[in-house]
């Protein structure tokens, strides 16, 4: 007889013996069950579609909804934990500092015990505890699946971006290019490759991969950046304005980009533009290299005074560079105001003499002299314009 008849049969008996009360909340009891577990499976079954069809959020959702209706039913616990290592690995997990906390001891408990050597299980377990910012324990698994299978691609890939986060670029180019040759339709991982070689100034590779990595990434301003970035310094400066534009257009607030455009800007030919973005860039995140850019566009376009003002302000900010000292001397005579612009030379003159470093004092003291000799030959050219200047009466 099955587990449901007995209930069914003891039921009858208890009340044949007058028992009504008892038997109707027992009976009350089962139909919630039973009610709680056909809501479960109704939940499960949609999840295991929302899988089939790489919806990971629905998916997850649907689990969690089912492991609530019937919170003894383990299936439904282990596909959920199943799904959110899918989540974690895909980048997609949307986790609060509590969710995190709970799902790592879940992971840790899987790790113990069933999925003990599960290269995906702990492949997650790292990329959780990047999301918790505990960026060595992480790589450190990262690093455990890939001597144990170094043909998974995705531990590659995991592993040299762990390096890349740690600055260590010389170990992620190793690990990305591996990745890359195991998958090489992996546009994350070209993704992270360029972006590797970018900040190792190997600009045409960078340049290449972030290309390639955006047919398929072209909805992130990051890489639209990093490729941005990649092609102004290989001084293609009009795709460096598209792809920064691009960036710009997905993220108005993106670190950086502002001083980027401006830099492409200004090389493209757009003043007013390359301004703007300068200005904008300085307002934002006080980016002291594109307020120095700023000085110098204005300058070479003729707007001296707000050059003064911009240089002024570079060296209040740091007064024992000389480097905007010797800009507003040139700013300064530019705007005709020689004796701003020799008290100017005078003291970053003084700042270069204090150097300590004699490689430093020598390349300054040329940018100096050569800034002295047009300084003396406008001083030359105004005094002998005051003597050919009729005399007054």
């Amino acid at each position: 007889m099955s587990t449901s008849n007995v209930r069914t049969a003891a039921l009858l008996a208890v009340l044949a013996a007058g028992g009504l009360p008892l038997a109707l909340n027992e009976w009350n009891r089962l139909l919630q069950r039973r009610g709680s577990e056909a809501r479960a499976m109704a939940f499960a079954t949609t999840a295991e579609a929302a899988r089939q069809t790489g919806d990971l959020d629905l998916a997850a959702s649907a689990f969690t909804e089912a492991v609530a209706a019937s919170p003894d039913h383990g299936l439904h616990r282990e596909r959920l934990l199943d799904t959110q290592v899918e989540q974690l690995l895909a980048g997609s997990a949307q986790l609060t500092p509590r969710s995190a906390r709970r799902l790592a001891a879940e992971l840790a408990t899987a790790l113990a015990g069933p999925k003990a050597g599960d290269a995906r299980y702990t492949l997650a377990m790292g990329r959780l505890l990047q999301l918790r910012e505990q960026s060595e324990p992480a790589r450190a698994l990262f690093q455990k699946v890939v001597e144990r299978s170094p043909d998974n691609a995705q531990a590659q890939l995991f592993l040299g971006d762990a390096w890349l986060k740690a600055g260590k670029y010389e170990d992620a180019a190793v690990a990305l290019e591996r990745a890359t040759t195991l998958d090489p339709k992996n546009a994350d991982a070209r993704f992270a490759l360029g972006q590797t070689r970018l900040f190792q100034e190997k600009f045409q590779d960078a340049e290449g991969l972030l290309s390639e990595a955006a047919l398929t990434l072209n909805r992130n301003p990051v890489l639209l950046r990093g490729l941005g970035k990649a092609q102004l310094r290989l001084e293609k400066f009009a795709d460096a304005v598209n792809s920064l534009e691009r960036a710009l257009t997905l993220d108005r607030n993106l670190d950086g980009v502002h001083a980027l455009l401006g830099e492409a800007y200004a090389n493209a030919g757009k003043v007013e533009a390359a301004i703007g973005a300068l200005r904008v860039a300085w307002e934002k995140s006080q980016d002291v290299n594109a307020y120095r850019n700023l000085g110098r566009v204005l300058l070479q376009v003729g707007r001296h005074a707000e050059a003064v003002q911009v240089f002024k302000t570079l060296q209040a900010l740091d007064p024992q560079d000389p480097e905007p000292l010797i800009a507003l001397s040139m700013a300064a005579q530019a705007a005709g105001d020689l004796e701003s612009a020799t008290l100017a030379l005078k003291r970053a003159d003084e700042l270069v003499s204090k150097a300590a470093d004699p490689a430093v004092v020598e390349q300054w003291k040329k940018v100096v002299d050569q800034r002295r000799a047009g300084l003396a030959q406008a001083l030359a050219g105004g005094a002998a314009k005051a003597a050919r200047a009729p005399k007054r009466p």
